[in-house]
């Protein structure tokens, strides 16, 4: 029987390239439903993969969410999909998961984001009802979950031990040898968008604040903040970060709009060396506390996969296996200032890093997750 994927995103295009690689021997077609800002990003990260010739694109353009979704679900009911995958479901919850009761016969599956926010119940309000009662829809509905880190697989199978859940990265390892040229400031990139809610950018001011002058010593540095700033609470970081660029040999390149996927993509590869300052206490998009790859996605874990660059991350953050031993790894400003020194003064620290996180993710290929896969399309 020919299969045919319908895949529903709305927000973390970057999460269903691995997906899409491992749909290529098993589903004659799939159609994308996305926001037209976004399926320009997917369709860049996609393009050189077979699949890319079986996909049908359906875009949300000036429509408001409530009529993409209801334009969603008449699709559904008029073609013969076998598989339905909900890629991020962050908005309307009531009425996608109304309609979602009225596809009988699809399979459907799920990647998760944020699992306490999937767990919490709140009835003080409209919105947190219909909300609480749209997730026990899903619940009874779904059952075949992705995660995009492995410690949420197992945090996930502990409160659902019913249900099938896997980890699947957002990416596969790409190669590409883009290697950072000599001759010009040491290029630290912090991927993301600017702002505190899940980078802590406090202590990336106060750190350089404090240390600036000692590591322009060993030469100029260029500071790229990888991610859009254009928000009230992105121009209060970039002003800070301004100031540090008058008296230093510091230098600062930064955006006050989206960064397309291409632009990251050269920016990421062109570091020295990746700064995420990822706060591991994080809350989700409804004010429910989680933790960075135990209950919550960081889009870090699905960048080093990808791109196979070493980082400077803090000790608490929960990596695969693979990935551990590759990182230099801070619990404080002290631990920073020695990272970084290390750093400059000798630019071999890099090398080993790079061929040591290089050789980690090559495990994260397409042949290695194809059991996973087949658990959560369930074929």
């Amino acid at each position: 029987m020919e299969r045919k994927l319908a895949i529903y995103e709305t927000t973390h295009v970057e999460n269903l390239s691995a997906l899409l690689e491992l749909c290529e021997d098993h589903f004659s077609e799939i159609t994308i439903f996305i926001p037209s800002y976004s399926s320009e990003q997917l369709q860049y990260i996609v393009a050189p993969l077979a699949i890319s010739s079986k996909i049908t694109w359906v875009t949300q353009g000036s429509e408001h969410n409530r009529a993409f979704i209801r334009k969603v679900f008449r699709h559904l009911q008029q073609s013969s999909y076998t598989h339905l995958h909900i890629g991020t479901l962050e908005h309307n919850l009531f009425l996608f998961a109304a309609n979602l009761l009225l596809c009988r016969g699809l399979k459907i599956s799920i990647t998760i984001h944020s699992l306490n926010e999937y767990k919490n119940r709140s009835y003080g309000d409209i919105r947190g009802f219909s909300e609480s009662v749209a997730k026990m829809i899903l619940k009874n509905q779904i059952k075949h979950y992705r995660v995009l880190a492995p410690e949420m697989a197992a945090t996930f199978k502990q409160r659902y031990p019913q249900d099938q859940v896997c980890f699947i990265p957002g990416n596969f390892f790409k190669p590409v040898e883009n290697s950072p040229s000599s001759g010009r400031p040491f290029h630290i990139v912090i991927p993301g968008t600017v702002a505190g809610k899940r980078r802590n950018y406090d202590a990336v001011i106060k750190f350089l604040q404090n240390h600036i002058d000692q590591l322009t010593s060993f030469g100029p540095i260029q500071l790229t903040l990888a991610g859009n700033a254009d928000s009230t609470e992105g121009a209060v970081i970039i002003k800070k970060l301004i100031e540090l660029t008058v008296k230093s040999a510091f230098h600062l390149t930064y955006y006050t709009e989206t960064v397309n996927q291409q632009q990251y993509e050269t920016l990421y590869r062109s570091a020295d060396v990746i700064w995420a300052p990822v706060i591991v206490h994080t809350r989700s998009l409804r004010g429910i506390a989680e933790i960075s790859a135990v209950t919550h996605s960081p889009g870090f874990i699905t960048d080093q996969i990808y791109f196979g660059k070493p980082a400077i991350v803090p000790k608490a953050l929960p990596l695969p296996s693979q990935l551990k031993g590759c990182n230099f790894q801070y619990e404080d400003e002290n631990d920073l200032q020695e990272i970084f020194y290390s750093l400059l003064s000798n630019k071999n620290l890099i090398k080993e890093a790079k061929l040591k996180t290089t050789n980690a993710c090559t495990f994260f290929r397409k042949e290695n997750f194809i059991a996973p896969f087949h658990q959560l399309m369930d074929i």
